[in-house]
């Protein structure tokens, strides 16, 4: 299913991140990471990726990789945690935030 939208469009970050978890649902995480670093160059900031890709890391036995994943995708939740507290205090213009929960 995801192969043909990647092939249709290589630059959908949420296909590649899609195609990523299916091959760790399929335990096969190492074939997982390539996708979820090809959507972190197109969507740096996300921190759902940020942490699936960690899990695979983790899954693969990359624990140094893991952690470094991990830690970015809770920095990134708490940037925009701070950013909606800002908002709904009336300090902040509203965030652009993408839905991203890790």
């Amino acid at each position: 299913m995801f192969g043909k939208t990647i092939k249709s469009n290589p630059r959908l970050p949420n296909s590649l991140e899609g195609t990523g978890k299916a091959y760790v649902q399929e335990s096969r995480p190492e074939e997982a990471v390539p996708y979820f670093q090809r959507s972190l160059e197109l969507q740096p900031d996300s921190a759902k990726t940020h942490f699936q890709l960690g899990q695979a890391y983790l899954k693969t036995g990359q624990r140094a990789k893991a952690q470094k994943e991990i830690a970015e995708a809770g920095r990134l939740q708490a940037q925009v945690r701070k950013k909606l507290e800002q908002n709904v205090a009336g300090k902040a213009p509203a965030p652009q935030i993408r839905g991203e929960q890790p």
